[in-house]
């Protein structure tokens, strides 16, 4: 099912202090460079606001969609990736990534 929709949700946890930067290094580096990605669907920069974390860490979510694996595999093979994503989640104390892909998506066009 190589030519289905995919999602990357990625986890990236930072100190309060941080979330500002985090912020403005996604909508100057990593968003003009992704979305210039063939195959590129959606980006956004999320906060989750229903966890209680007692330490004060912000939590972010990014979330990713391409039209295939294929072409996030491509994007991700580039040394621009490298920079933009390490440039993202250098200010992070933690960060991972969840890979999904679409089991039904009605009304999505290009399937």
């Amino acid at each position: 099912m190589t030519g289905a929709m995919v999602r990357v949700s990625v986890a990236i946890i930072v100190a309060p202090a941080k979330t500002s930067e985090v912020s403005r290094r996604f909508d100057e580096f990593f968003y003009p460079a992704i979305s210039r990605q063939a195959g590129f669907l959606e980006c956004v920069l999320l906060r989750e606001t229903d966890r209680n974390d007692t330490s004060g860490d912000q939590h972010l979510r990014m979330d990713i969609s391409f039209s295939s694996e294929r072409e996030r595999l491509d994007w991700v093979e580039t040394d621009l990736h490298d920079e933009v994503f390490g440039l993202l989640v250098q200010e992070a104390s933690k960060y991972e990534a969840l890979h999904l892909s679409a089991v039904s998506a009605p009304g999505r066009t290009g399937h």
